[in-house]
């Protein structure tokens, strides 16, 4: 049987055992102990949980081409996909004997004569990689809210400011030859006299230049006189948090400024700051586009809560009716109750998953360990670009430009460091809370503050659409299968592959 190999890691990553040269070693060896003819390998550098995987399709698309049945060789379910959506597109190849999946790591093939236990394994093994993405990325989002609670801004400085590194830390400083027009811009445009066109002229006459060394385009203005970190607070997802930066103008200015700018008989957006249950998620059956939420008051005083298509609010041409929220939610609590999954079920997902975990600690602690050689070694480098310094032997621009360049992949490593770090109770949790939301998805939802309710929506259910009074409902992998206690280690091959 001919094959193809496919090695794949995403562009940022620097994991332990997961390198493009590592994982088709491992692969030509797979194939050569099973009789494999390697025919084509692909070593793809792209993300396997963002855009569209060019270089993966053009694989598919390679593999359909040829007339007789291929093997892809991947190491691990992780390396090959970390989404379902590519299961809909690969399980009728599979089926009907085009390809077979190998993974080398764990042994597994998919064929067309899998056993479901083998096909729930492989559905299984894409969540747990789709799992620890999101344990990296809320590492990640962990550090950036620490960073925020310290009242610092944690990307790129607005104009005005400057990034720059102090030691090993990274840090936000005034910039003295900018601030000074920042603080003339929001002067100028106060005033009332000036439109943010014609601060923005006057600021290229003076020539005001961003950090790249361009002349600064207009919309960079029009965000600079919106931007509250100036007067020293920042905007954090629409919440403003003080930071601890000089600031270059105060609050008055700046209100002054907005004033000017929305207008005195200018009226905001009656709900746009309000949180609605169904904001985002949903879509008209009729029309295709986005149902808004909004509030009707009863001659009685009270307040109902009512969706309809945005279409028919500002065009009046779809002609879909509108809908109390509470029937919706009626429709999801109704949905919610159909999801069932019993103890065993529960017990021996909680038991792959685990098992799972542990091989990710593993590729983990080793990851760490890797790290903390390196930053030990950067730091050796330092010392002795120091001694050197210090002894005259090297030039001072050369010194501080080593120095930066050494300090900037210390803290990269650091980084990749605390990413990796170990918990294995917050694992615990995780799970704990995922097995709870399947076998209590009403209750949960119901006694779920609102924000938390858009997120059981988000993780259950695809795109929602309303039709007439009801919802359309579609379930997400794995929540498909355990729609009415449905028994898949039996029957679950047997769905709709593309509900």
């Amino acid at each position: 049987m001919k094959a193809v190999i496919l090695a794949r890691v995403s562009s940022n990553e620097q994991e332990y055992g997961k390198s493009l040269g590592a994982q088709y070693e491992l692969g030509l060896q797979y194939a050569q102990r099973k009789g494999l003819e390697v025919i084509q390998k692909y070593r793809i550098v792209e993300s396997s949980t963002k855009g569209k995987r060019r270089e993966f399709n053009e694989m598919i698309t390679f593999v359909k081409r040829q007339k007789e049945p291929i093997a892809i060789i991947s190491h691990t379910v992780d390396r090959f996909q970390r989404r379902f959506d590519e299961s809909v597109e690969l399980l009728p190849l599979v089926k009907n004997g085009k390809i077979e999946l190998h993974f080398v790591s764990t042994g597994l093939v998919i064929h067309k004569d899998s056993p479901s236990a083998d096909l729930m394994m492989w559905d299984f093994n894409v969540v747990g990689a789709r799992a620890y993405i999101l344990q990296l990325a809320e590492n990640t989002k962990r550090g950036l809210n620490k960073k925020i609670s310290d009242g610092e801004w944690p990307t790129k400085a607005p104009i005005g400011y400057l990034n720059y590194i102090d030691g090993k830390y990274r840090k936000i400083k005034v910039d003295a030859e900018r601030a000074p027009f920042v603080k003339q811009a929001f002067e100028l445009y106060a005033t009332g006299l000036y439109s943010v066109e014609e601060v923005w002229r006057k600021l290229k006459q003076m020539g005001l230049k961003n950090t790249k060394g361009k002349l600064i385009d207009r919309n960079s203005v029009h965000k600079m006189l919106q931007n509250p970190f100036y007067y020293g607070e920042m905007n954090i997802k629409g919440k403003l948090i003080p930071h601890i930066y000089p600031p270059l103008i105060d609050r008055g200015l700046f209100e002054r400024c907005e004033t000017v700018r929305t207008g005195f008989n200018k009226t905001p957006f009656k709900y746009g700051g309000k949180e609605f249950i169904f904001k985002g998620l949903l879509r008209c059956g009729s029309c295709g586009n986005r149902v808004t939420s909004y509030i009707k008051i009863k001659p009685s005083g009270k307040q109902y809560t009512y969706l309809r298509c945005s279409k028919h609010s500002h065009e009046n041409t779809c002609t879909a009716v509108q809908v109390q929220e509470k029937m919706a939610l009626a429709d999801v609590e109704q949905a919610l109750g159909r999801i069932t999954i019993t103890n065993e079920m529960a017990m021996e997902i909680a038991k792959h998953l685990t098992d799972y975990n542990k091989g990710q600690v593993s590729a983990k602690i080793q990851t760490v360990r890797n790290a903390d050689h390196e930053i030990k070694a950067v730091a050796d480098k330092i010392n002795k670009l120091v001694d050197l310094r210090l002894s005259d032997t090297l030039p001072e621009e050369i010194f501080k430009q080593k120095l930066a360049d050494l300090q900037e992949e210390q803290n990269r490593l650091k980084l990749l460091k605390e990413q990796n770090t170990v918990d294995e109770a917050e694992f615990n949790v995780s799970l704990e809370e995922v097995l709870n939301l399947a076998q209590n998805a009403v209750e949960v939802f119901k006694s779920s503050q609102i924000s938390q309710k858009r997120e059981i929506l988000s993780c259950v259910f695809a795109p929602l659409f309303l039709k007439g009074k009801n919802l359309e409902i579609i379930y997400k992998k794995p929540f498909d299968l355990l729609v009415q206690g449905s028994n898949f280690l039996n029957s679950y091959r047997g769905r709709d592959l593309n509900p």
